[in-house]
C-alpha cells in the first residue's frame, strides 16, 4: 500500500456516508485512503492493521447517543488508550465532537491533537490534513516517516565518523576506571549524547555553508527534563504581570537557592512600513547601534509572543518565589542564551568613567582648527 491512511471512527451511517462523499470530492483521495470505522474495536483493529500507514486519525468520542452528556460506557477507556498509546505518535489526531466542553483541557498538552466541533464541518479537518501533507509534516514524523528512517541512517553515519582506532575503548575504558559500577549507564549517556550532537552538526551545516536563515522558532523549545528552572528558560508569573529569563550560568542551576533573572518586556517592532521592515531587521540581527547594550530583541513565532530581554534590569529571585508564583513559558536556544548572557557579561563588566565635560571638549577642538 502506498497511499497513507486516514483512519476515521464515526458509529454513525448516514454521517460516514457523507464524509465518504465530500473526501472524494476533495484532493485528499488522491494521497490518502479513507478508512471509516463504526465502532471502537473496529477502529482499535483497523489501527493496529496499518499503523505503519496512518497519517491522521479522526474519532468523535460520544457513540451511539451523541445527546448524552457524559462519557458513554467504554469511552473513558478509549481515552485513556488514546493518552497512552496514538497521542504518542508524531500524526495529526483530530476529536471530531459536538461536546468539546465535555473533555475541557484533555489533550490541550498534545501538540498534535486537535478538538474540532462537529458544528464546523469536516471540511476543516480535511483542511488541515491537506496543509500537514503538503508542507511535508506527516512525511517527517510520521511512523516509518523520515525521523525513523533516514535520521537513523544518518545518526549512524555520523556516529561512526567520529572514532578514530581505539579512541571508544579509550573513553569507556576512562568512564570504567572512574565508576566501575555505574560504567554501563555513564557510557549509555556519553556516546547518546556524542551521537546527537554529532547529528546536530551534520543538520545546521547547510545553514552554515549556504549562508541560509533560520526560522525564528528554531531559537525557542520546551524543556523535557525534570530540571525545574535553567538557564535560558523564559518565565510566566502566574497573574501574567511579569516575564523573566534565568540568567543564572548554568553550572549553579542545581545547587543555587536563588536565580539571577532579568525582564521580558514586550517591545518588538511590528510597524510593517518600510521604515518598519528596517527596525524588524535590526531587531532580528541585534544590531547594536539600535538595540544598544540594554536590550535583546526576541523574535515573535507560533511558540512565543516575543518581546525583549532587558539585561538592565538584572536581579536575584529565590526558588521559593518562582516556584510559587511562575511557571515555566519557554526555553531559548542554546545560541540564543550564549549570546544574551556575553551581552550581559559587557554589561554588567563596564567599569563606566566620568561623564567628560561636551561644552569644553568642542572649545578645545575648535582652538586646534583656529588658523595658526
Amino acid at each position: 500500500m502506498s497511499k497513507g491512511i486516514i483512519l476515521h471512527l464515526e458509529n454513525r451511517q448516514d454521517l460516514r456516508d457523507e464524509y465518504k462523499r465530500l473526501f472524494y470530492q476533495s484532493s485528499l483521495k488522491d494521497d490518502f485512503d479513507y478508512i471509516l470505522c463504526a465502532t471502537r474495536l473496529d477502529f482499535e483493529k483497523e489501527y493496529e492493521l496499518n499503523k505503519a500507514y496512518i497519517r491522521s486519525v479522526i474519532f468523535d468520542l460520544w457513540g451511539k447517543y451523541p445527546e448524552k452528556r457524559g462519557l458513554e460506557e467504554g469511552n473513558d477507556k478509549f481515552i485513556t488508550t488514546i493518552e497512552e498509546s496514538v497521542a504518542k505518535y508524531n500524526i495529526p489526531i483530530f476529536i471530531y465532537s459536538g461536546y468539546l466542553d465535555d473533555i475541557e483541557t484533555k489533550f490541550d498538552d498534545y501538540g498534535t491533537v486537535y478538538k474540532i466541533d462537529k458544528s464546523n464541518g469536516i471540511d476543516v479537518i480535511f483542511k488541515k490534513v491537506k496543509l500537514f501533507h503538503d508542507s511535508g509534516f506527516l512525511d517527517l514524523f510520521c511512523p516509518g516517516g523520515f525521523l525513523d528512517t533516514q535520521m537513523h541512517n544518518e545518526m549512524h553515519e555520523t556516529f561512526v565518523s567520529q572514532f578514530r582506532h581505539g579512541e571508544i575503548e579509550n573513553i569507556i575504558n576512562t568512564v570504567q576506571q572512574a565508576d566501575a559500577n555505574g560504567c554501563k549507564e555513564r557510557c549509555t549517556i556519553l556516546f547518546k549524547r556524542i551521537a546527537v550532537q554529532t547529528l546536530m552538526s551534520k543538520l545546521i551545516s547547510p545553514v552554515i555553508e549556504e549562508e541560509s536563515a533560520v526560522n525564528a522558532a528554531e531559537h525557542y523549545y520546551r524543556r523535557m527534563n525534570s530540571i525545574k528552572f535553567w538557564t535560558g528558560d523564559i518565565l510566566e508569573k502566574n497573574d501574567k504581570t511579569e516575564k523573566v529569563l534565568i540568567l543564572t550560568p548554568r553550572c549553579d542551576c542545581k545547587k543555587s537557592t536563588s536565580h539571577l533573572i532579568c525582564t521580558v518586556n514586550n517591545q518588538f517592532p511590528k510597524d510593517l512600513t518600510k521604515k518598519g521592515k528596517e527596525a524588524i531587521l535590526n531587531a532580528l540581527i541585534n544590531n547594536p547601534q539600535v538595540t544598544g547594550y540594554k536590550l535583546r530583541p526576541l523574535p515573535p513565532c507560533a511558540l512565543f509572543s516575543g518581546g525583549s530581554a532587558d539585561i538592565s534590569t538584572y536581579r536575584l529571585i529565590s526558588i521559593t518565589e518562582l516556584e510559587a508564583n511562575y511557571k515555566v513559558l519557554i526555553s531559548l536556544s542554546d545560541g540564543l542564551t550564549n549570546e544574551i548572557l556575553a551581552k550581559f557579561s559587557a554589561f554588567f563588566l563596564r567599569t563606566g568613567i566620568n561623564t567628560i565635560d561636551f561644552k569644553e571638549e568642542i572649545s578645545y577642538l575648535e582652538k586646534l582648527n583656529e588658523p595658526k
